[in-house]
């Protein structure tokens, strides 16, 4: 009787044959993705998460099943390069499968927009379609076998961040919009093997809703444990951010009027049921790139929870800070928590709490 040992993604079905034995070893493909640490200013540098993401590459290689198969498509974008190495049972060196090759990113190609850095150069460079055709790529020539996509890079509400470019026909960054038109691509959605994940490392701190949570806080109004008809008074001129470094001061009641679809005016005093606020506070979830992700491509996401922010160093972790957000949407929704307090968006989790935004009154 001949012994052979098949490398596959996915078993569904009986794996006995009977001149063979069927020797089983995990098959998974990577892609993390090195993002750009753009610059702030036209005096800044540019630079890469490349530290955070090597480090997360060796941890996977490390960290696999004895004896699997693993292929990890490395993107750099600061570099513009794209890396496919091929790690066979125990190797840990690793071969070269591929390499292409784009343009390389330099400070001279982001400038200032009405005050703002961006990213203006997209020639040949790396973008959020490349990535993304890269996963239709796997999905064509290996579906099933894609276990996991790791992003490091900046990134807020509407998606990570990989250069910092405007919104728009030339836009290179990931959006929520992106979420709508992938969702109906089949050689997309293939790629995702049952168990996959899609990490994005970054931040999701508009810094005015994280003012918004703490005022919250303050009134004793993020308890689990309330009744949702206890109401919670506010005095006028509560609702503001203050910004000590610029000594500037927001409003918030975008932040609250967009999600009840009211139209209370700072200067007033207002009144907000707990309801309400747990209105707010899943409005802001359900509305992210991850949670759309989730919902609309049926993948499961590790991202930064609304009001959190990454700290990078020396690997990306949601900072201490913020840990009471975390704390917030785990206790008041049941949200389940992943590696270093990133929040779990998962397609049941988005529709429920989806379902309760508009139940709640």
């Amino acid at each position: 009787m001949e012994n052979k040992v098949f490398y596959i993604a996915e078993v569904d079905g009986d794996t006995s044959f009977q001149d063979q034995t069927l020797e089983i070893k995990t098959y998974r493909r990577y892609i993390l993705v090195n993002g750009v640490n753009y610059p702030h200013s036209i005096e800044d540098s540019i630079s890469s998460f490349k530290m955070q993401t090597d480090n997360y590459m060796k941890k996977i290689i490390k960290n696999r099943e004895k004896g699997s198969y693993i292929i990890i498509c490395y993107i750099d974008i600061l570099n513009g390069t794209i890396t496919e190495i091929e790690y066979s049972d125990n190797d840990v060196n690793g071969k070269e499968l591929s390499k292409q090759i784009f343009s390389v990113i330099q400070k001279k190609d982001y400038k200032e927009i009405e005050g703002r850095i961006r990213f203006t150069n997209n020639k040949n460079i790396i973008s959020k379609n490349t990535i993304y055709e890269q996963v239709k790529k796997i999905g064509i020539e290996d579906p099933c076998s894609l276990v996991e996509i790791s992003i490091f890079s900046h990134a807020y509400w509407k998606g990570p961040i990989l250069l910092n470019t405007e919104e728009g026909e030339d836009d290179c960054d990931m959006r929520i919009d992106d979420t709508e038109y992938l969702s109906t691509d089949d050689d997309f959605l293939r790629a995702f093997s049952q168990d996959s994940i899609f990490k994005i490392w970054g931040c999701s701190f508009p810094p005015t809703t994280n003012a918004l949570y703490s005022i919250f806080r303050r009134k004793g109004a993020l308890n689990p444990m309330l009744d949702d008809t206890q109401i919670f008074t506010f005095a006028a001129n509560t609702f503001y951010y203050y910004n000590d470094r610029y000594g500037t001061r927001t409003e918030l009641m975008p932040d609250i009027n967009n999600a009840l679809k009211t139209d209370y005016k700072v200067t007033a005093i207002i009144k907000l049921s707990f309801a309400e606020i747990k209105k707010i506070l899943a409005f802001n979830y359900i509305a992210m790139y991850a949670s759309l992700m989730a919902k609309n491509c049926n993948i499961k996401v590790q991202a930064a929870l609304p009001a959190t922010y990454s700290s990078t160093y020396p690997y990306f972790h949601i900072a201490d800070t913020v840990l009471g957000n975390v704390k917030a949407y785990k206790e008041i929704f049941n949200v389940s928590i992943g590696e270093f307090n990133f929040g779990i968006f998962d397609k049941e989790t988005v529709e429920r709490l989806t379902n309760l935004y508009y139940s709640l009154k």
